[in-house]
């Protein structure tokens, strides 16, 4: 698990936090380094989002692969942001924006991704929540824009 952190981080691997670990995890995402999260996700993980579960590095980083290749054929630009909020050492929440710019119009989505980490360290389930309101918003910025 060291040598994971090491990597994924290319911080020296002594004791990283879980909230350290998740911080490094999204912020992976949000820079679209899915390579960079891959050492931070345990292979026994699974990913559960609107009833449909991936299982392993590789089905849960292509599904983040494919949203956002998705999201920039929408749109003219896509940021990601993202904080990490602590429930327990071993269960956080990360709260992600993403920042949709098309045709001169902005539109922020959000929603939290709650991780879950085994005893190694190692993201072992993540579970998507749609927040109230922000699906059907996006979808009305899309329409609005024309890109939807």
């Amino acid at each position: 698990s060291a040598v994971r952190w090491r990597e994924a981080t290319g911080r020296p691997a002594f004791g990283p936090s879980t909230r350290e670990r998740a911080e490094a995890f999204a912020s992976a995402l949000d820079a679209d380094e899915f390579e960079r999260a891959r050492p931070l996700v345990s292979p026994h993980c699974s990913y559960e989002v609107r009833g449909v579960s991936w299982h392993g590095p590789d089905a849960i980083l292509g599904s983040y692969a494919d949203a956002t290749r998705s999201a920039r054929t929408l749109v003219d630009e896509v940021r990601y942001q993202s904080r990490v909020s602590a429930l327990t050492e071993r269960a956080l929440d990360v709260h992600f924006t993403d920042v949709l710019l098309h045709a001169g119009r902005e539109h922020r989505h959000r929603c939290v991704q709650h991780l879950s980490f085994g005893p190694d360290g190692l993201v072992e389930r993540i579970v998507h929540e749609d927040l109230p309101g922000e699906r059907a918003a996006l979808a009305a910025f899309l329409s609005g824009v024309g890109a939807g």
